[in-house]
């Protein structure tokens, strides 16, 4: 129904009338998959049998641990369920040391993967966790634009140094119109994850 459509609704038997607007479900998060991990794996996926037709999905992940201290983390994704990867065309994050309580400034590393320069989403920690979120938006773009899925996301972890930071960062993809977002690999580029959780849910607006 339309939001001006109205609706018939009786208040202790006198009937009244109510837009739709009023009573409709506003768009939420749908969980659409978690994935626990206990022991050594390369990478968390999430396919193409989950990762379905939303525009927008948000994955939190909670207390990742790897088999060494590592830098090279990060969230990738892919258009064919894993067969080529789409690196970062802009990135940049802040971090800040939370040891110390100071700003570190500019964070702009990368790494490269699957024949594509990814960003440094987090380090990674044998023993302290890593948590996070991340966002990725319009992840099946109608339009072509030289930079249409964007990320945002945060994360917290101890890096290979020993130091703990914080880091806030935001990526911009190259995705081709029509090409929707069916897959999304956590990795860390040189080591394996041993212990924590991702969870993917999916959202439109």
């Amino acid at each position: 129904p339309a939001d001006t459509d109205e609706f018939l609704v009786s208040d202790a038997g006198t009937l009244k009338r109510i837009d739709y607007s009023l009573i409709k479900a506003t768009p939420g998060l749908t969980k659409l998959a978690s994935t626990e991990v206990t022991s050594a794996t390369a990478a968390i996926i999430f396919d193409s049998s989950v990762v379905t037709a939303y525009d927008n999905y948000y994955i939190v992940v909670n207390g990742i641990k790897t088999a060494s201290k590592s830098a090279s983390g990060a969230v990738m994704f892919s258009t064919d369920n894993g067969s080529t990867f789409i690196g970062r065309t802009r990135f940049t994050s802040d971090f800040k040391d939370l040891a110390n309580g100071t700003v570190g400034g500019t964070h702009t590393g990368t790494f490269s993967l699957n024949s594509v320069t990814n960003p440094v989403m987090w380090d990674n920690h044998n023993t302290e966790p890593l948590n996070g979120h991340f966002y990725f938006y319009n992840c099946n773009p109608t339009t072509d634009n030289t930079y249409s899925v964007h990320c945002g996301y945060k994360t917290s972890y101890t890096n290979q140094n020993d130091v703990e930071y914080q880091q806030d960062g935001a990526v911009m993809y190259d995705v081709t119109a029509g090409q929707q977002i069916n897959y999304f690999k956590l990795v860390n580029a040189t080591t394996n994850i041993d212990e924590g959780r991702a969870t993917l849910y999916g959202f439109n607006t």
